[in-house]
């Protein structure tokens, strides 16, 4: 390995998020917060947050079904991945409406560029061909060149673009 590239330190385990791993993954979850709202500006970045958003989806993923989880190595949480098991809109063919959503992926900082973020997506594919389900979705911010190349490289392919319109001047882009 050269002097640039990133490193983690232990042997890396995926498994699901443990009580001890709370502290971590709401961290990791307010670091995507911060690197979606450099190109949102509509992301809630205070503290807090990401113990808001990990308290939402687990009680999401209560009610539907799924998982929360972590890549961990050295005692550490690199990385995590929360999913959930969907029922698709009545336009999909009633065979194929069973499916998975990845409701975020994060690597933390200093482990991106390791493959955590394909190891967790493996897992969850596994996960919900395990469950029988037919499909694994996963939404990125449009400007996030980087996580959009590893979802395509993982075997995900465009299917839908969601637009938006404020109706109030809450949002910024970056560079606005």
């Amino acid at each position: 390995m050269g002097e640039d590239t990133p490193r983690v330190a232990g042997t890396l385990s995926i498994r699901p998020m443990e009580p001890g791993d709370r502290e971590a993954v709401a961290a990791l979850l307010l670091d995507l917060n911060r690197v979606e709202n450099a190109f949102t500006g509509d992301r809630h970045v205070e503290v807090g947050a990401g113990h808001d958003c990990l308290a939402e989806n687990e009680r999401y993923i209560a009610e539907q079904g799924g998982a929360i989880l972590v890549a961990a190595a050295g005692g550490a949480v690199n990385g995590t991945l929360l999913l959930a098991f969907e029922t698709a809109d009545a336009y999909v063919r009633p065979d194929l409406r069973a499916c998975a959503r990845v409701l975020d992926l994060v690597v933390a900082t200093h482990a991106r560029g390791t493959g955590i973020g394909s190891m967790l997506l493996m897992e969850a594919e596994t996960f919900a061909r395990e469950a029988g389900l037919s499909a694994l979705l996963i939404g990125a911010v449009s400007d996030n060149a980087g996580a959009i190349a590893l979802y395509e490289r993982a075997g995900f392919r465009r299917q839908a673009v969601e637009l938006l319109k404020p109706l109030r001047p809450l949002w910024r882009r970056s560079g606005s």
